[in-house]
C-alpha cells in the first residue's frame, strides 16, 4: 500500500493515496486493537470481577448503592445523549475505583490476622531473588526476542535463513527512495536517512550471522562511522543549512561514541584511568548514563529457597553474603521476591503485605537511632508511631521492655553515650514495643563482646517461648546453644536444614585432631 499511497500520477493520485491510506490505517487500527487493547481490556475486566468477589458484603451494598445512585444522578440530571453515556461509563468505572482506592489506602498492619490461639508457622516455598532484574516489560520483550530469534534459527536450512533476509533489500532500496526522492522537509528527510542508515546496518549485521566474510564486517562498519558523515554532506549541498547540519551531526557521532564506550564499558570494564586525561571526563559520563554506561548487575541472592519455621528460636548459619539477609527482609516485606511464595499461617505475604506487618518486628544489622534523645524519650515516640497512643498504656509498655532488655537503669542517659551493646539491647527493645509474634533480628551479636553475646542470646531464647524468633548468625556457638531448629545457607541455597544435633551427627567421624611438628605442616 506504501508505493500506491505516495502515486503521483493523475488516475493514480485521484483514487490510489485514500484507498491506500483507509487500507493502512485499518490494518494499523484493527492489529493495536487485537494485540493489545482488547487483551488488556479483558485482563482487566477478570481482575476487577476477581476484586468484587473477594469484598465483603457492606462492601459490596456500598458499592451497589453507589452505583445506582450515580446512574439516576446522570439520568435526570443530564439531558444530551452523548455527555449521559459519558456519565454513564464514569460512574460504572468510577465507582469501584474509588472504593478500590480507599480501601487500598486504609490497610494497615493488623496484630489479628492471626488468632492469640493458633500457634504461627511460616512456609517458604521455592523462594528466589534476583537483584539487578529487568522489569516485567523489558523481561517480556527480551522473551519475544529471544523465541524471535529461536524460531528463525530453527525455520529450515542456512540457505532458507539467508533468504528470508533478501526481501529486505526492495524494501531498503523502497525507504531510500522514500527518504530523498519523495520527501520534501528537511528535517523529516534527515529524520528518515537515519531510520535508512539504522536499517542497513541491521540488514548486513543479518547477514554476518551466517557468513564471516570479511568484506560484510568491513562494509558494516564503513557505513556505521562514515555512512553520517555521506548523509550530511548530501543533506548541506541540497538544504545549504550550515547549522543545522553542524548540529545534526554533532549529536549523531556523540551518541555513536555513546554507543562504542558503552560497549567498552559493559565487555572489557573500561575505566577512566584506561584512557589519557583529556578523554577521562568523556567515560565517567557515559558511565554515569543509566541504562547505557551503568547497568544493574544481576546476582541471583536466593537459589530456591524452601523452609517451615514454627514456634521457637530459628538460627540462619552462613558466611556473610550466603542470603541470609535477604531472606529475613522478604520474609519481613523489605524486599519482593523474584519467585517463590512466603505463607504465614496460609495467608500470601504479598497479598497481605501491610496487613502482616502488625505481626513482625524487624531488627537489621546495622539501624539507627535518634542519638540525641535519652533511651525512655526515643522508645516512648516510637511507641507513638507503632500506635499506642494512650499514656499509661506506653509508660507500661517502655518500662517492661526496658527491664527485659536490662536497660531500665540507663533510661535517662542519651543513647549516644551507649555501647554498641546496649545500643543493641534498644534496638531489640523497640521492636518489642508492640509485642510482635514473629521476631527477626538480622546478626544482632556482631561486634558484641562475650559477656554482652550471652545476655542477648539469653534473652531471645526466652522471647521464642512464645512467639517465633529467627535469628541469623555466622558465630556457629550463637546456633548451637540457642536455637531449637535451624538451616545453613551458602550461594544462596539450603544446604542443611534441621536441630542443631542432627548437623552435629553429620560431623561425627569427619572430624579429628593430629599433633605436628611446625616444619610437617605443610
Amino acid at each position: 500500500m506504501l508505493p500506491l499511497a505516495m502515486g503521483k500520477t493523475e488516475y493514480v493520485e485521484a483514487i490510489g493515496p485514500p484507498f491506500a491510506v483507509t487500507v493502512i490505517g485499518g490494518l494499523t487500527v484493527s492489529t493495536l486493537f487485537t494485540l493489545v487493547f482488547i487483551p488488556m481490556l479483558y485482563n482487566g475486566f477478570e481482575q476487577s470481577i476477581a476484586w468484587i468477589r473477594g469484598l465483603n458484603p457492606v462492601q459490596k451494598l456500598v458499592m451497589l448503592l453507589l452505583e445506582l445512585g450515580g446512574l439516576f444522578l446522570v439520568y435526570w440530571s443530564i439531558e444530551e445523549f452523548m455527555w449521559k453515556l459519558a456519565g454513564v461509563i464514569l460512574v460504572v468505572a468510577g465507582v469501584p475505583g474509588m472504593i478500590w482506592f480507599v480501601t487500598s489506602s486504609l490497610r494497615k498492619a493488623k496484630s489479628s490476622m492471626v488468632s492469640d490461639k493458633d500457634e504461627l508457622r511460616i512456609r517458604v516455598s521455592n523462594l528466589v531473588k534476583i537483584y539487578g532484574r529487568d522489569s516485567k516489560v523489558a523481561r517480556d520483550y527480551k522473551t519475544g526476542r529471544y523465541l524471535a530469534f529461536k524460531a528463525a534459527g530453527m525455520a529450515g536450512d542456512r540457505r532458507q535463513r539467508i533468504q528470508s533476509l533478501v526481501w529486505q533489500i526492495p524494501l531498503l532500496t523502497f525507504l531510500v527512495y522514500f527518504s530523498w526522492f519523495y520527501l520534501v522537509s528537511n528535517f523529516w528527510k534527515l529524520a528518515a536517512s537515519i531510520v535508512a542508515w539504522y536499517f542497513i546496518i541491521a540488514v548486513i549485521g543479518g547477514f554476518m550471522k551466517h557468513s564471516k566474510h570479511k568484506f560484510l564486517a568491513f562494509s558494516r562498519k564503513f557505513i556505521r562511522y562514515a555512512g553520517p558523515l555521506i548523509i550530511l554532506v548530501l543533506f548541506q549541498l541540497e538544504w545549504k543549512n550550515l547549522a543545522f547540519t553542524i548540529v545534526a551531526g554533532g549529536l549523531w557521532y556523540l551518541s555513536l561514541a555513546i554507543h562504542y564506550t558503552s560497549g567498552l564499558i559493559r565487555k572489557e570494564g573500561l575505566s577512566h584511568l584506561d584512557v589519557r586525561k583529556v578523554f577521562r571526563w568523556f567515560i565517567w559520563f557515559v558511565r554515569m548514563l543509566p541504562g547505557i554506561g551503568s547497568q544493574r548487575e544481576r546476582f541471583k541472592a536466593l537459589k530456591g529457597v524452601s523452609l517451615d519455621i514454627g514456634t521457637g528460636m530459628f538460627g540462619l548459619l552462613g558466611p556473610n553474603g550466603a542470603g541470609k539477609s535477604t531472606m529475613m527482609r522478604i520474609v519481613c516485606g523489605i524486599l519482593e521476591q523474584s519467585y517463590g511464595k512466603i505463607w504465614i499461617n496460609g495467608f500470601d505475604t504479598q497479598e497481605k503485605r501491610e496487613e502482616l506487618q502488625g505481626l513482625i518486628g524487624y531488627l537489621p544489622q546495622e539501624f539507627g537511632m535518634y542519638e540525641n534523645m535519652t533511651a525512655y524519650a526515643y522508645l516512648d515516640y516510637q511507641a507513638m508511631l507503632k500506635g499506642i497512643t494512650d499514656l499509661d498504656t506506653r509508660k507500661k509498655r517502655i518500662g517492661e521492655v526496658l527491664n527485659s532488655v536490662h536497660m531500665w537503669d540507663n533510661r535517662n542517659k542519651k543513647i549516644s553515650s551507649y555501647s554498641g551493646g546496649m545500643k543493641q539491647r534498644i534496638g531489640i527493645a523497640q521492636v518489642l514495643l508492640h509485642l510482635p509474634r514473629i521476631l527477626v533480628v538480622d546478626e544482632p551479636t556482631a561486634g558484641l563482646d562475650p559477656r554482652e553475646r550471652i545476655r542477648f542470646r539469653n534473652l531471645l531464647v526466652e522471647l521464642s517461648r512464645s512467639r517465633i524468633v529467627i535469628f541469623s548468625t555466622h558465630i556457629i556457638e550463637d546456633i548451637s546453644s540457642s536455637c531449637t531448629t535451624m538451616a545453613v545457607i551458602n550461594n544462596g541455597e539450603v544446604l542443611f536444614n534441621g536441630t542443631p544435633a542432627e548437623m552435629t551427627g553429620i560431623a561425627q567421624g569427619r572430624v579429628w585432631k593430629v599433633m605436628l611438628a611446625a616444619d610437617e605442616f605443610e
